[in-house]
């Protein structure tokens, strides 16, 4: 009965290798996070290996709910990944011009001045310009969304702060100063630590379990509206990238925006005195 016993136990574990080899074969190569710079070259491994669904992986998480909303950020970012590509196919010339403005714009600080007042602004008189801002921003991510990852491979550096954390530095400059963006070593693993401390940024990081379901329900909406215009690119339903613009407005501006109205209820409520 012995040698029974451990030919059955040899192919058990055998078995378990097996599963294991094909889990990891299935999830795709491994991505070095030993140290900042890997962390720096995995982001644009990814792009380039086709995995933009596992760039949150290297994103530090301090909650579950945070966790979960960076899952489904994967999700969405493969998704963009996929209609990206799509795109540049069926279009492009259109796509080669948006990101040449897309390069003049971030140069020029016009996006994020663009982007800061999309989101600042809560006045309905406001609409057609958020509206036209919205439009803007869409066409250009959907033209190049990762981009900058792969042309900023150069001037994206890190620079030593404590043995378990480094600033991330873009030309040489913190990022987002005075407190900057910065990667934290957990384990033995580097992660990209969300900006939930820096004066400006940290009221817009959801602090509540209420925040975390909505910020979820964001990007959940952003995913549909990505899975549904590749659909209709792939038909053929948009003759030129215009038009996709005007379709991925269209189906993901105002539940964006409804979104974006609970998002600033929810952030009014915390300074509101809970019940006695």
């Amino acid at each position: 009965m012995k040698p029974v016993y451990r030919s059955s136990r040899i192919a058990a574990i055998a078995t378990a290798l097996a599963a294991a080899a094909l889990t990891a074969c299935s999830r795709g190569p491994t991505y070095s996070q030993a140290t900042p710079d890997n962390v720096l070259e995995s982001a644009r491994l990814m792009i380039e290996n086709g995995d933009a669904r596992r760039l949150p992986d290297l994103i530090a998480a301090d909650s579950d709910p945070m966790r979960e909303n960076l899952r489904k950020l994967g999700v969405l970012l493969s998704n963009l990944k996929h209609l990206s590509d799509v795109l540049k196919e069926r279009y492009p010339k259109q796509i080669d011009r948006l990101i040449r403005e897309a390069r003049t714009s971030s140069e020029s600080g016009e996006a994020s001045s663009s982007l800061a007042l999309l989101l600042g602004s809560r006045n309905r008189s406001d609409g057609p310009r958020r509206r036209e801002l919205f439009d803007q921003a869409l066409t250009h991510l959907l033209a190049d969304p990762f981009g900058w990852i792969q042309r900023g491979q150069d001037r994206l550096t890190t620079a030593y702060v404590t043995d378990d954390m480094q600033a991330l530095l873009w030309d040489g400059k913190p990022i987002l100063p005075p407190m900057g963006l910065v990667l934290r070593r957990e384990g033995d693993r580097w992660y990209a630590v969300p900006p939930t401390n820096v004066p400006g940024v940290s009221k817009y990081m959801p602090h509540t379990q209420t925040e975390h379901q909505i910020l979820g329900n964001l990007i959940v909406a952003f995913n549909n509206a990505i899975v549904d215009l590749r659909k209709d690119v792939e038909a053929g339903k948009a003759e030129d990238l215009e038009q996709v613009a005007e379709m991925a407005g269209e189906r993901a501006f105002l539940p964006v925006m409804m979104i974006f109205v609970a998002y600033g209820k929810a952030m009014d409520a915390r300074d509101q005195p809970g019940p006695s």
